[in-house]
């Protein structure tokens, strides 16, 4: 017998396609179309597979595979010029055993045309934010398209690279900020690139750009004017402005003027300059304001460069400036020599020492010092030829001298010529002199007539009033002074209590309008309260000259605000059935009255008597009070006596049982 042996192998298990390419998207038109085949056991068939093999649903043949009976292996197929679009590859091998692997199917899309870059790319330049936010939009791709998946950023400064960026698409407008603080320093300008890429990879050829410029150095602020003092309500109010950045934003200027802590301002425009555009990077910065007053000013000041910097210095630019409009006080007269009683001023010397009242500089209403005293202009001449107050110029004079400093702390200026003066004998001259401050503020000329009034008033008449008074303050009259010149400027009083050899209860100086024929009489009520007693008063009548009149006579006066004693308690029969009874009291020493309450109320005042006695009116019956005060003859009342009760009974018993 023949034995036939041979053996034979049992698959059951299918193979396995996988790691298909390309996928996606792709921006080539001739990729290769690959697979990876795998087999357990019996191996790849080579001669029936791929079973299946299509490329957009047209059979394609394998350039490449497995050999037969390959365990594992790849399967390819080479492309070319496809079409912009999506693709699809289905594909199916089987083993040697003949088990059939899956069946593999997927797509990829085509996409070689690179996409348009963003037309429009914007950011805010100047600026001083290191992380500016960029705008753009614009970018776009063609159909049949991948679409839109990054934008692809470059940071450039003169041409050089700096900082590259990726970040993911988005719709129009796109904002991006750069998200790194230290990426666009130092100061300076940057360009930024953007291109568009799209899901297959394929990169604009172009970009669209922007260029931002980046300055976070302050401006500075410096040489704040005016200081000092100034003579005007009409002031430039200036400061220098520099800048190593960008320059000047002129929006961004403020200003504020203060006077004793208030506010004016802020001023926002108007300004102007050497060079007061936007971008200066120095220039002056000035406002012209009006209608200052005198006193101290404070200036704040503050500027802006066009990336937003604020100035320095913190938190403004702060100074002080003083006004002073006012001149200094009128100086006095300037005489020389001595006064004659015709008021007229003589001098035996060829080189006189004149005198004057000395002038000061008034303080501003904040109580700001003035500019100071500098000095004065003196002149001197004929008085024939002397010009008015309003004209300095004097050509005939023989003294025409200016800058005489003043004296410190001298109440009277006085200033010497240092030469000799031709003089005429028994010529009239005039000297007049104004004062200056130091900032030329200037008074008139002071050169008034002075004219000399010797004579004293007339005296008053003697100073009389109501004696004896129980008003402590009483209302005095006399006769009034007369003065023919200057006139009477008041009176000098002196009281006394009467014995005394001194004036000393009051010594005053009533002041009236200035005249030569004032009031007559003259009235004055005394302010002072005398205290009980006798006193005596003189008046002498004062001229504006300073002239004082002779003493009027004495007056008296006797002040008594003493009540006389307290009358005892009024008697009277009690009780009695009489309806007006009749009340008695002992008399009081001094008494010119008495006042006479019933039941606490005034009925009468009667005149005192040696026995003094009040008969009721009908009374009702009951009982009641009779009280008396006693009166002097000025009206001073004591106080109410004690009460003196009576009881009244009109009302017979009843009658006997």
């Amino acid at each position: 017998l023949a034995t036939v042996t041979w053996s034979f192998g049992v698959d059951t298990v299918a193979p396995t396609l996988s790691g298909q390419l390309p996928t996606g998207n792709i921006n080539i038109s001739n990729p290769t179309l690959s697979v990876d085949f795998s087999d357990a056991t019996s191996g790849y068939d080579a001669a029936a597979s791929p079973t299946t093999f299509t490329l957009d649903a047209v059979a394609v043949t394998p350039d490449s595979e497995p050999v037969n009976g390959a365990l594992a292996g790849q399967i390819t197929k080479a492309t070319s010029g496809l079409a912009e679009g999506s693709h699809s590859v289905v594909i199916q091998a089987r083993d040697l055993a003949g088990n059939l692997s899956n069946s593999l199917s997927w797509s990829f899309f085509v996409d070689t045309v690179a996409p348009t870059p963003p037309t429009s790319v914007t950011v805010t330049s100047p600026t001083n934010d290191t992380t500016p936010t960029f705008t753009w939009s614009g970018a776009a791709d063609a159909a049949p398209s991948s679409g839109l998946a990054w934008y692809g950023i470059e940071i450039l400064q003169g041409g050089i690279h700096f900082h590259s960026y990726v970040v993911p698409y988005g719709p129009d407008p796109f904002s991006w900020t750069v998200p790194d603080a230290d990426a666009l320093t130092p100061d300076g300008s940057y360009e930024i690139r953007v291109w568009a890429v799209d899901a297959a990879g394929n990169v604009s050829a172009t970009y669209g750009s922007a260029t931002v410029v980046i300055d976070t150095v302050r401006p500075v602020l410096s040489n704040g004017s005016p200081t000092g003092y100034v003579a005007t309500i009409t002031n430039t109010i200036s400061a220098d402005f520099t800048d190593v950045g960008v320059g000047l934003d002129t929006s961004g200027t403020s200003l504020t003027v203060t006077n004793a802590g208030t506010p004016y301002g802020p001023w926002t425009s108007g300004f102007t300059g050497t060079n007061y555009v936007n971008g200066s990077l120095s220039t002056t910065i000035e406002l012209t304001l009006t209608g200052f007053w005198d006193g101290q000013w404070t200036v704040d000041m503050v500027a802006h460069d066009l990336a937003g910097n604020k100035s320095t210095p913190d938190a403004t630019l702060q100074w002080t400036f003083n006004v002073d409009t006012t001149p200094p006080t009128d100086p006095g007269s300037p005489v020389a020599g001595n006064v004659r009683d015709d008021g007229k001023w003589y001098i035996n010397t060829l080189r006189p020492t004149f005198s004057w009242a000395a002038s000061s500089d008034p303080d501003a209403p904040d109580g700001t010092p003035g500019s100071g005293l500098r000095d004065y202009s003196f002149q001197f001449g004929t008085s024939a030829s002397k010009p008015g107050s309003g004209v300095d110029a004097w050509p005939s004079a023989l003294l025409d001298e200016t800058g005489i400093v003043p004296t410190p702390g001298a109440a009277i200026q006085q200033w010497t010529p240092s030469f000799d003066l031709p003089l005429a004998v028994g010529e009239e001259y005039s000297a007049r002199v104004k004062a200056f401050d130091n900032l030329n503020n200037a008074t008139l000329w002071i050169d008034p007539p002075i004219i000399y009034d010797p004579d004293p008033p007339t005296a008053p008449g003697t100073p009389s009033t109501t004696t004896p008074t129980n008003d402590p303050t009483p209302e005095w009259s006399w006769t009034g002074s007369t003065d023919a010149i200057s006139g009477v400027d008041g009176y000098h009083i002196q009281i006394r209590r009467q014995g005394s050899a001194d004036w000393d209860v009051l010594d005053t100086f009533l002041d009236i309008p200035d005249s030569t024929a004032p009031a007559d009489p003259q009235i004055w009520e005394q302010g002072l309260q005398l205290q009980d007693g006798t006193y005596e008063i003189r008046v002498r009548a004062m001229d504006v000259a300073g002239n004082y009149s002779d003493w009027s006579g004495i007056g008296t006066v006797t002040v008594d605000t003493t009540p006389p004693a307290v009358p005892g308690m009024p008697q009277t029969t009690s009780p009695t059935n009489d309806t007006t009874p009749t009340w008695t009291w002992g008399a009081v020493t001094g008494a010119a009255s008495y006042n006479v309450y019933l039941d606490d109320t005034f009925v009468e005042n009667i005149p005192a008597t040696a026995a003094p006695e009040y008969t009721s009116g009908t009374l009702s019956e009951g009982q009641h009070y009779l009280q008396v005060s006693s009166l002097d003859d000025l009206g001073n009342e004591s106080a109410k006596s004690e009460a003196g009760y009576v009881v009244i009974d009109t009302t017979p018993p009843a009658a006997p049982a």
